[in-house]
């Protein structure tokens, strides 16, 4: 799959996330956020609402920018931790303002490790296994735009781990 095929995948399934989950600004709770630039570490703990997709995003893209790394690497970073912050809240959560995501990243020798966790339980469709009847392509980006992709499912909730950049440092880029 081309990457300009899996972005507009993308696009598509976010603006269907949008359009099935309406949201006002009135019941939104405010992002807990620590960031801490000098040791080049993100975390971020949101309700799980669909309005935490668009603030994760906006607070991810703002720490990636003071790293320098190639606009195309946000690009990919970005998108991948979206889908899985978009898949914590609906499956992991299901969309309950009370329950929380959490976003964590690092960058060490210009790669880039993001994880997402929730507290939920929900099945990731095996690699290359999506169907016409399961709308998600959140998993087929994400292992598409990572190096690098581990899902760990407890009884305590999801996590998702990415990495990427790890072929840019290996060839010293």
């Amino acid at each position: 799959m081309s990457r300009f095929h899996a972005m507009n995948n993308g696009t598509a399934v976010a603006a269907a996330v949008r359009t099935s989950h309406p949201v006002t600004r009135s019941g939104s709770r405010p992002s807990a956020r620590v960031i801490n630039h000098r040791a080049n570490i993100f975390a971020v703990v949101l309700a799980a609402t669909p309005i935490s997709i668009t603030r994760s995003r906006h607070e991810l893209a703002r720490w990636l920018q003071t790293l320098a790394l190639d606009p195309d690497q946000v690009d990919e970073i970005l998108l991948a931790v979206s889908e899985a912050v978009t898949n914590a809240i609906e499956y992991g959560s299901s969309c309950d303002e009370s329950k929380r995501v959490s976003i964590r990243a690092s960058l060490r020798d210009r790669a880039v490790t993001a994880t997402v966790t929730d507290t939920g339980r929900w099945i990731p469709v095996p690699h290359g296994s999506a169907t016409r009847n399961h709308r998600g392509r959140g998993l087929i980006l994400i292992r598409e735009f990572a190096d690098d992709v581990d899902i760990v499912c407890t009884t305590e909730g999801t996590e998702i781990i990415m990495r990427f950049g790890q072929r840019r440092s290996a060839l010293g880029q």
